[in-house]
């Protein structure tokens, strides 16, 4: 029988929906074999995303270049991680597979469940986990059976450590486990704690086949304890660190031997062939061409790469052409009479042969003819040449004597030739120049080949001076003598006369020509006036009106003016009172003249500014001008005018001829009309503008406020007072509100379903409209929705809205009436999602196991709607069965074990159905008996003790903190330790040697066991460290710790650590692990800043912190508290030392005054109850100026004053003011802490009474 279900569950296995897990990686590739030419490299690469690599040259990079043959490989390793999917059943009861039956019953064999608490299941169990863990209850029927299978995709040939925790819950009997692979491999082999509850992990390892990539693993119960074989499993992993392989072969071909030769060097002109021919080669010559050859015929750098099995050599060669020896005898020639010419052959050379044979390297010629040269150069190159030599014959030429001229004439200098070129000393080309100025002159002519030359001197000479003196003007009677004398002179004046001097006695212009002895002249004139003194009148006294000027004029010909006032002009313009006098001068004679101006005094005349009046009002202009006669635009003349009407008003004031007026406009403005409109009534809620539109006009309002309009929500009478100009409207509107309709349906509401709300909108008199339609003053509903209803009444209108939501009423069914065995259990399960539960006996759980029988009732509440279901649970007894307790014998003896169940059938373990059962041999026997339908077991362990029976296991080292268990499984017998303790378990926690004896029966047998304890050190990393910026901490373990793994992942017997974070470390240390972490923390360099330089006002102080936490603090002082306080002017400092540096810092504080502080209020009530009677400014303060002034809604200021102690009561002279909003004005100087302050302000009061 159990055969058979194995194949059925592995049947069912292979069905089994397993979550698909990550495919492991489990090959690699370097690709296919490479093959490089001689010189070249090749770079092997590993695949990404691996941290380990190794190759085989030892390199641990991903890459590695090579250009040497041979076999190379590459390795990577990764850790798998995991494979095993829900190893800690937190997914549940899914993804592996079991031949046990999954049940919340655990009291039976062969039941396993997923859950959090095992006594839960089983009332005698004892064990929890870290959440999910898989409960099994196998007992002896139900040995060797998988507790837990699963198939896992695993990589060819690679190790895994196999790992899982395993606990005892129960009492006894402590399981025994093995690992299964494939349905056949078992290893691994472990036994259970036999503490109960209490979790261990075991390992082992696994390796795959060769060509193996997939395993089904199995845990497997090896034991068949009768009582107990019960356990728990959780956190089944398999993992490895998977380290996969490849391996590329490199060859390296050797490259071919290419040779053009030497580099070289021909005479220009000379023929070269390239020859790069290599057997199965393929050719590319620098200029594309791809034959074996190359012709060359220019210099240069010739250069083939030439290929033979896909491998390419290079190489180059330079051809250079000594170039043909360069012979230049020169252009063909003609010379000049009586020259000669040497041809010479300069460069090096190695034989010259000219035309007459001569080997010299100079020719010398002196007659017509054609000369020719052959050399040979130092590099065997040869060049020649030839030059065709003629004799010119050029003509002469004359420029004529030296001369001396005039200074200003000119000298036409000419050398004129036919088919000739010039060169004249002064760089001119032409056959001839003028020459002006002093100096000698040459010229070149040249004539062919040949030149001519000639030169002349030229002088030059002043002519004579000649300066008859300025022209000048005289007093009558006088005589002027002109003198023009000159040395070796003629004389020459206007007159014919030939004297060197000339008298003057009439006016007139006169001149002189002077002629030296080179016939060089010079001229002069002057111009000789008489003055005529007695031609000069300013004219009589004159009298001026104000702002009308004169002017004064003086002209007389050629004369100087000199004026009282300082002008020198001949004319000055004059409008003040005074005298003025004039002194002219002509030549050296002068008259003068005087006239007296006086200034008429008129009044100022002003009559104000332009004015407005108000429709029907009148004024007086009043002309004030003492002396004067008037004339008013009206034609009137008294001292005043009355004016009512718009119009531009003028008066004139005359005094003598002199007249002075002033204009005056008068505007007529319309008083303004203001209407706020009929009195109204509101419905409640609503709210009313009332709106003033009259442009440039200053409104206030009933309520003290300002603006064109005023929102009205609450009822009452309103008024509003506009000002234009200097007039003014009132205007008055009273508003009420109706009764607001009382309607209210209430909050939303949430009903179960079934359930009814009847909404109410029954206002009296009113009329309803519902979002339905209908117009009832109710409506009942029963539906999710949203509703509404418009009342309206009294033309009023009001609406109101309400949500209904419904909720479902859960369905709950427990099944029907059932009847189990007794011992059995039945899951109840009454599950709705986002209910609550109440089941008769209090319990609130949704779910719950029943093994009682009774009558069971649990009411379901999901969202406040509840229902409720009944269920009836029968017993039905097991039989009696007890074999009794486990027992050990003798070797030998023998044990007769029996049953009295009537009626029962047994089953016992070997298979017979008797009611008794001999024990010949050790082993555990168990009957199970069946009656009406029920059945019950009982196993007992029969034990065989014989001297060697007893084993502990051998010497043990533990680590720091574990213990050891052991224990002697002999029910029966006498179980004696070393301390004088009985029983089977015997906990070590100590170094010692234990030691047991087994007595039963007259029978022994016992063992020994010697346990020690690994010294581990503890706190290996120290303490917890600061680090300041840049600096670098080295945590270190000693060289005994092994099989290292920092943080960071390295794996380094030290860590260096350059910022801050908790590091940790894990490692072995003689076999045990140890762990250590240590904090750094970085610490920053303190940072202080007090901010801006800061003003402190009089009698305040101020509060200057930092951080107390940034270090040691030290003000200048002299505290060291982190914060002080300040009350006079001065710098202070802060200096502050830190773990990792020090920061300094300073502030200046000033002492200011910090000006006046100015409150005005918005009202005052002078009635005369003593309480705020009069209306000032409060100044809280020193000022250099005050004035305050109040003003009346036209504009009219009905209260002044320049003392801040005065305040207004109200009156204007002596009499009441009305109540109203009045306009203050305040203009005030002070001196504030950043200057003298000038402030003007302006605001609005309201008078009460």
């Amino acid at each position: 029988m159990r055969a058979g279900s194995s194949i059925c569950l592995l049947i069912a296995l292979i069905g089994l929906a397993i979550p698909s897990m990550a495919q492991p990686t489990c090959a690699i590739s370097l690709g296919s074999d490479v093959t490089i030419c001689a010189g070249g490299t090749t770079t092997l690469t590993l695949p990404s995303g691996y941290t380990n690599m190794l190759w085989s040259t030892g390199a641990t990079g991903q890459n590695i270049t090579t250009g040497t043959s041979g076999t190379y490989w590459g390795q990577v390793s990764y850790p798998s991680g995991n494979l095993v999917y829900n190893g800690d059943f937190s997914a549940g009861n899914a993804g592996f597979w079991t031949p046990y039956t999954y049940s919340p019953n655990l009291q039976v064999d062969g039941n396993y469940y997923i859950g959090t608490n095992a006594q839960t299941y089983h009332p005698q169990w004892s064990c929890t986990g870290n959440g999910n863990f898989l409960m099994l209850n196998s007992g002896f029927a139900f040995a060797w059976m998988e507790a837990w299978c699963q198939g896992v995709t695993v990589c060819p040939g690679q190790t895994y450590t196999l790992s899982f925790r395993m606990a005892n819950l129960a009492n006894t009997g402590p399981c025994t486990v093995e690992w299964m692979v494939d349905w056949s491999t078992a290893f691994g082999s472990v036994t259970a704690s036999n503490v109960q509850g209490q979790w261990n992990t075991y390992n082992t390892t696994w390796t795959a086949g060769p060509n193996q990539t997939f395993a089904n693993f199995c845990l497997r119960i090896t034991s068949g304890w009768g009582i107990g074989n019960d356990l728990g499993l959780d956190d089944i992993s398999i993992s490895g660190n998977i380290v996969l392989r490849d391996t590329v072969q490199v060859n390296v071909t050797p490259l071919p031997v290419v040779d053009l030769g030497p580099d070289q060097t021909l005479c220009a002109g000379d023929p070269v062939l390239l020859d790069a021919t290599q057997p199965g080669g393929t050719y590319l010559w620098q200029d594309g061409s791809t034959n074996a050859t190359l012709n060359v015929a220019t210099a240069g750098t010739y250069s083939v790469d030439v290929t033979v099995n896909g491998c390419t050599s290079s190489d180059a060669v330079d051809v250079s052409f000594d170039p043909l020896p360069v012979v230049d005898l020169g252009s063909d020639t003609t010379l000049c009479p009586g020259t000669d010419l040497t041809l010479t052959i300069t460069q090096p050379n190695s034989g010259v042969v000219w035309q007459n044979g001569s080997n010299a390297n100079d020719l010398f010629v002196n007659a017509p003819g054609t000369y020719s040269v052959s050399v040979t150069d130092l590099n065997g190159c040869i060049g020649t040449d030839a030059i065709n030599v003629a004799y010119a014959s050029p003509d002469a030429i004359d420029l004529g004597n030296d001369t001396t001229l005039c200074a200003g004439a000119s000298l036409l200098l000419d050398a004129s030739l036919p088919g000739a070129t010039y060169l004249w000393s002064n760089g001119a080309t032409t056959s001839s120049i003028l020459v002006g100025s002093a100096g000698t002159y040459g010229v070149t002519v040249q004539q062919g080949a040949c030149g001519v030359s000639d030169a002349i001197q030229v002088s030059l000479t002043s002519p004579p001076t000649v300066d008859l003196g300025n022209d000048t003007t005289l007093c009558p009677g006088e005589v002027l003598l002109l003198d023009a004398s000159a040395t070796g002179g003629s004389y020459l004046w206007q007159d014919g006369t030939v004297a060197p001097t000339h008298p003057v006695q009439s006016a007139g212009i006169y001149s002189v020509q002077v002629t030296d002895a080179f016939g060089c002249t010079g001229t002069d004139a002057i111009d000789v006036g008489y003055a005529q003194p007695a031609a000069l009148d300013l004219g009589p006294d004159v009298t001026l009106c104000p702002g009308v000027s004169i002017m004064l004029d003086a002209t007389l010909a050629g004369a100087t003016y000199l004026w009282s006032t300082g002008g020198t002009s001949s004319t000055i313009q004059v409008q003040s009172a005074g005298t003025y006098w004039v002194q002219v001068g002509q030549g050296s004679c002068s008259v003068s003249d005087t006239v007296t101006i006086d200034v008429v005094s008129l009044p100022a005349v002003d009559l104000g500014p332009d004015i407005q009046l108000c429709a029907g009002d009148q004024t007086t202009i009043t002309a004030n001008a003492p002396g004067a006669a008037l004339l008013w635009s009206d034609g009137s003349s008294g001292s005043s005018v009355t004016v009512g009407g718009a119009g531009t008003y003028w008066v004139q004031a005359t005094i003598g001829q002199c007249t002075v007026a002033d204009t005056l406009v008068v505007a007529v403005v319309a008083a303004p009309v203001l209407d706020l409109g009929n009195d109204t009534t509101l419905c409640a809620g609503t709210d009313l503008d009332l709106h003033v539109n009259l442009p440039g006009a200053s409104v206030v309002w009933s309520d003290g406020s300002s603006g064109s309009d005023l929102l009205v929500s609450a009822p009452g009478t309103y008024w509003a007072t506009v000002t234009l100009g200097s007039c003014s409207a009132t205007d008055t509107t009273t508003v009420t509100y109706l009764q607001a309709i009382p309607l209210d349906l209430g909050p939303d509401q949430t009903i179960c379903s079934g359930s009814v709300v009847t909404l109410d909108a029954d206002v009296p008199g009113s009329i309803a409209l519902w979002s339905d339609g209908s117009n009832a003053p109710t409506l009942t509903i029963s539906t999710a929705g949203t509703y509404w209803v418009d009342v309206s009444l009294n033309g009023c209108l009001v609406t109101d809205t309400m949500v209904l939501n419904i909720l479902p009423t859960p369905v709950i069914d427990l099944g029907p009436d059932t009847t189990i065995c007794d011992g059995d259990m039945l899951v109840l399960d009454a599950t709705t999602p986002g209910a609550t539960y109440l089941w008769q006996d209090g319990i609130t759980t949704p779910i719950r196991a029943v093994s009682v029988a009774g009558n069971y009732m649990v009411t379901v509440d999901l969202n406040g709607c509840m229902a409720q279901d009944a269920f009836l649970l029968s017993m039905i007894p097991l039989p009696n069965i007890d074999l009794g307790s486990d027992t050990t014998l003798c070797t030998g003896a023998q044990l007769t074990l029996s049953t009295l169940v009537p009626g029962a059938v047994h089953n016992w373990s070997d298979g017979s159905s008797g009611p008794t059962f001999d024990v010949l041999a050790p082993g555990a026997i168990w009957l199970e008996e069946s009656y009406q339908g029920c059945s019950a077991s009982d196993t007992v362990i029969v034990n065989m003790l014989d001297p060697g029976s007893v084993d502990l296991g051998p010497d043990t080292m533990l680590c720091p903190g574990q213990t050891l268990l052991l224990t002697v499984i002999a029910p029966g017998t006498t179980i004696t330790w070393e301390d004088g303790s009985n029983g089977p378990d015997h906990i070590v926690n100590m170094t010692g040697n234990y030691s047991v004896t087994v007595n039963v029966g007259g029978c022994t047998a016992g063992d020994a066991i010697d346990v020690d304890y690994v010294n581990v050190p503890s706190g290996l990393l120290g303490d917890d460290l600061d680090q300041c910026p840049g600096d670098t901490i080295v945590l270190q373990l000693p060289p005994t710790a092994v099989n290292i793994l920092w943080s960071d992942g390295s794996t380094q017997q030290e860590m260096t650590v350059t910022e801050a974070g908790t590091y940790s470390v894990q490692a072995e240390w003689d076999g045990c692990p140890i762990t250590d972490l240590v904090d750094v923390t970085l610490v920053d360099p303190p940072h202080v800043d007090l901010g801006p330089d800061m003003e402190l006002c009089e009698g305040e102080d101020l509060l200057l912190s930092v951080d107390p936490a940034l270090g040691d603090i030290v003000w200048s002082t002299g505290s060291n508290d982190a914060q002080i306080h300040v009350d006079r002017a001065g710098t202070y400092l802060i200096a502050i030392t830190g773990e990792c540096g020090s920061a300094m810092d300073s502030v200046h504080v000033a002492l200011v005054d910090c000006g006046p502080y100015i409150h005005v209020p918005n009202a005052f009530t002078p009635d005369g109850d003593g309480m705020n009677e009069a209306f000032l400014p409060v100044v809280d303060g020193p000022l250099l100026d005050y004035a305050f002034d109040i003003f009346d809604r036209w504009g009219e200021r009905i209260f002044s004053s320049t003392s801040p102690e005065e305040g207004w009561d109200g009156t204007l002279a002596g009499s009441l003011v009305p109540d109203g909003v009045y306009v203050w004005q305040l203009r005030y100087k002070a001196v504030a802490h950043d200057g003298v302050k000038q402030d003007r302000l302006i605001g609005h009061v309201t008078l009460l009474r």
